[in-house]
């Protein structure tokens, strides 16, 4: 869980300074707008393999960039799955649109 905060902190870090270097991205003026709770649900195709670990795993809904985007790919891809079976062999398989859900409450300042 530290390793996904501290990555957290280094996107947005990163995201930030980028953004700054370009005038066509608009940063908040506003600091009550960084108060809010922020909710992010992305959808990813992920190919199990025959021990229940993601193989393969892409987005389904890649319409934007979004920060989270590579946190659920990561997340995504140290997870177990259930291990599906043909004729008592295990098989690869896909899920489609497995949902992946954040939301990020503000920290208090005071």
């Amino acid at each position: 869980m530290c390793r996904y905060v501290l990555l957290f902190i280094l996107v947005c870090f990163v995201n930030v300074s980028v953004a700054q270097e370009k005038p066509d991205v608009k940063l908040s003026k506003h600091p009550e707008t960084f108060g809010k709770v922020s909710n992010s649900v992305i959808l990813l195709d992920v190919l199990v393999d025959e021990h229940g670990k993601a193989a393969e795993v892409k987005l389904s809904n890649a319409e934007r960039y979004n920060t989270f985007n590579q946190f659920a790919l990561l997340r995504t891809k140290k997870a177990s799955f259930p291990v599906k079976y043909e004729q008592g062999v295990p098989v690869k398989y896909w899920i489609k649109k497995h949902k992946v859900e954040y939301q990020v409450k503000p920290m208090k300042t005071k």
